[in-house]
């Protein structure tokens, strides 16, 4: 071969290797991390996790309403991930929402969000993120939490994604979701929304009762089991954790001042004494968990305080002989999955005692306070400590036919 034929065989070798090789399709992920709330960024962590450790190459596409706040929360975690909010803008940039979150329905905003899926013009701000939906997504999976439900009627109406993706052959399934409240209304909406699902999991009996007569529809379990809680508890220098704990929120309370006095007499009830005893303050979402801290404060406690940040970075501060007040739902579960012991304390009527009833009904054994009845000890946590590992397993094969399919696209 002569010179100017060698040449024209590195060129012709050269243009075929920049040629674009053929893109995997992604994984679809609906959840809310970003805020940050420690649950939401926990429950899309270890599904990021066990994603990573059964195809570290997946890519990964996360829908949330606040992608910058997620990706910084979420990295390294799996080296493919991609943090975008198209379905969560397209749920309130729409006519039916302009700024009113307190609707009578969803199926309207559903319309809004279907019409923008089914034709690019339909809210063009976000025509690049439905062409990706168009064109690379291998699978819908709505992770789990409290963030679908009709107090937050745009958000519920993200379940369009995944009517719209079973229409376009595309299998969607939703693990350990938790949709109380529901008005009748919403209902009718869910109930259809989720009749092309290939699996519907949800984590407390109060939704499974309402949606009963969706097919492929499991009572089961949160998603913070999807790897056994394995590395999501401070394990460093454990023994100088506190004794006593306590996380409770200043949202969602009628009169935040009786719900933290009942804290306080519980805690003096448990035999703390002020100024000596040293509790610990867990703030799962930034500044509403701080109030108790400076109202405990005030009532000349020591206290050590956890910031949602030290959470995020070194796992929950939990030892088995730890005893826990908390209000909120994540540290109600973790801790007394532990061996810990506890109660909880309902902070309103409708949303947060389907939440603490789920604990109990995975295993919990911790006593509730009232604003009237104080517990004179604190409950038992989960007997059985295997049950970590139980549900994780639990979990995996709920979707293991899912995700089968999704690592053959």
């Amino acid at each position: 071969m002569g010179l100017l034929g060698s040449i024209g065989q590195k060129l012709i070798s050269f243009d075929q290797s920049r040629q674009p090789r053929p893109q995997r399709k992604a994984l679809y992920l609906i959840c809310e991390p970003g805020w940050p709330n420690y649950g939401d960024e926990l429950i899309a962590r270890e599904w990021l996790r066990y994603i990573s450790s059964i195809d570290p190459d997946l890519p990964v596409i996360l829908d949330c309403n606040r992608p910058g706040s997620a990706a910084a929360i979420l990295y390294g975690i799996h080296k493919n991930l991609v943090c975008v909010d198209t379905i969560a803008r397209l749920t309130f940039e729409n006519e039916f929402v302009k700024g009113n979150h307190n609707l009578e329905s969803v199926s309207e905003i559903a319309f809004a969000v279907r019409r923008a899926l089914d034709w690019q013009g339909g809210n063009p701000h976000y025509a690049s993120g439905v062409k990706l939906l168009e064109d690379a997504i291998a699978g819908v999976h709505y992770l789990g939490g409290g963030y679908l439900n009709g107090t937050w009627k745009p958000n519920l109406a993200r379940l369009e994604l995944g009517r719209w993706a079973t229409d376009h052959g595309i299998p969607a399934i939703a693990t350990g979701l938790g949709l109380m409240p529901l008005s009748k209304d919403d209902l009718s909406y869910v109930n259809a929304a989720f009749e092309s699902f290939d699996y519907v999991g949800v984590r407390d009996a109060d939704t499974y009762d309402a949606l009963n007569g969706v097919r492929n529809l499991r009572l089961d379990v949160d998603d913070c089991f999807i790897n056994g809680l394995e590395d999501c508890i401070q394990t460093d220098a454990s023994e100088l954790l506190p004794e006593y704990m306590v996380c409770v929120q200043h949202e969602f309370c009628c009169d935040s001042s009786l719900v933290f006095d009942a804290v306080d007499r519980t805690l003096k009830a448990w035999g703390v004494k002020p100024g000596i005893d040293l509790v610990g303050v867990v703030e799962c979402n930034p500044i509403i968990d701080r109030y108790i801290y400076d109202y405990l404060i005030g009532r000349g406690n020591s206290l050590r305080f956890y910031s949602t940040l030290e959470l995020l970075s070194e796992g929950l501060p939990v030892r088995c002989d730890q005893k826990w007040i908390s209000s909120r739902y994540h540290p109600h579960l973790i801790a007394s999955s532990f061996g810990c012991s506890g109660a909880f304390i309902n902070v309103d009527e409708e949303y947060y005692p389907i939440k603490q009833n789920a604990v109990l009904r995975m295993g919990s054994r911790w006593n509730e306070i009232s604003l009237e009845s104080i517990p004179e000890t604190p409950g038992f946590g989960f007997e059985d400590l295997d049950s970590r590992n139980r549900y994780r397993d639990r979990i995996r094969s709920s979707v293991s036919d899912f995700y089968k399919r999704i690592l053959d696209c």
